[in-house]
């Protein structure tokens, strides 16, 4: 399983934004938790359906994680972006002949 995947909401599948912690343990982006407890008529998770009567807990390092993560994409996105030809937008292949 792709790093990505184990960094993803299992409600939206992006990446996790402002992730909470239930009571039962899985993770949730706070809006999406809030959205699908405000659509459905109980407090449980998505994930295994256990109630969850506690107001869930910001899950620090897994935001710092996911933080990290987004940084080094964006990072090797301009890194690959500096070495696209201007022209064709395509990736320059640099290598070497031998005769």
């Amino acid at each position: 399983m792709a790093l990505e995947d184990e960094l993803s909401c299992p409600v939206c599948t992006d990446v996790f934004r402002d992730p909470v912690l239930l009571s039962c343990g899985h993770s949730f982006c706070r809006q999406c938790i809030n959205d699908h407890w405000t659509s459905s008529s109980s407090r449980n998770c998505p994930v295994c359906r256990q109630l969850s009567p506690q107001e869930p807990v910001s899950n620090l390092c897994l935001r710092n994680t996911c933080e990290t993560y987004l940084r080094e994409q964006n990072t090797r996105k301009e890194r690959d972006e500096e070495h696209e030809c201007q022209i064709h937008g395509e990736k320059i292949k640099l290598f070497c002949q031998t005769n």
